[in-house]
C-alpha cells in the first residue's frame, strides 16, 4: 500500500480542523487495513502530540503558527513525523531527554506530568525528538506492523 499524507493546521486550540483531521485519519487507517483497536491507539497518540503542542505552546508561541504532521507507509509500518516550528531549543532538549526516559520507565503514579510522553514513547517505535531543520521541534517515530 502506497500512502503518504501531510497535514498542516494552525496551532490554535479553538480551531476545528484538528477534529476533522482525526476523523479523516481514522478513515484512512481503516481503508489501509489497520484494525479498529490499533487505529484508536494511533489516533490517541497523534491527538496527544497535537494537543500537547497546542496547550503547552502558549507559553512560548508568539503568534499562531502552523503545525505539520506527516504519515508515510513503509512496508507494514507507518512512519510519523511531527513539527512545531515555534518550540525553543531548550524545550526541544528537555522533551528529547524526557521521551528517552519514558521509553523505559513508567511515570510516577502521583505525577500529573509525563503521561503524554509516556503514551507516545510506548506506542511509537524508537520515538525521537530533535531540532527541526528549519527550527523548532521535530518528533519522529514509527507505528510497527500495522498495515495489512
Amino acid at each position: 500500500t502506497l500512502f503518504r499524507s501531510e497535514y498542516r493546521f494552525p496551532s490554535d486550540a479553538g480551531h476545528l480542523r484538528w477534529r476533522t483531521l482525526r476523523s479523516r485519519l481514522r478513515q484512512e487507517l481503516s481503508r489501509m487495513g489497520v484494525s479498529d483497536d490499533r487505529a484508536d491507539s494511533m489516533v490517541l497518540v497523534l491527538d496527544e502530540i497535537v494537543t500537547n503542542a497546542i496547550e503547552h505552546g502558549d507559553s512560548y508561541r508568539n503568534s499562531k503558527g502552523w503545525l505539520l504532521l506527516r504519515i508515510e507507509a513503509s512496508g507494514r509500518d507507518l512512519l510519523l513525523e511531527f513539527e512545531d516550528p515555534d518550540v525553543p531549543p531548550r524545550v526541544v532538549a528537555q522533551l528529547a531527554s524526557a521521551i528517552a526516559a519514558w521509553t523505559d520507565a513508567l511515570p510516577p503514579v502521583d505525577s500529573e506530568r509525563g503521561r503524554g510522553l509516556f503514551l507516545i514513547a510506548r506506542n511509537l517505535d524508537r520515538p525521537e525528538i530533535k531540532p527541526a531543520p528549519g527550527g523548532g521541534l521535530q518528533l519522529r517515530g514509527r507505528f510497527r506492523d500495522v498495515l495489512a
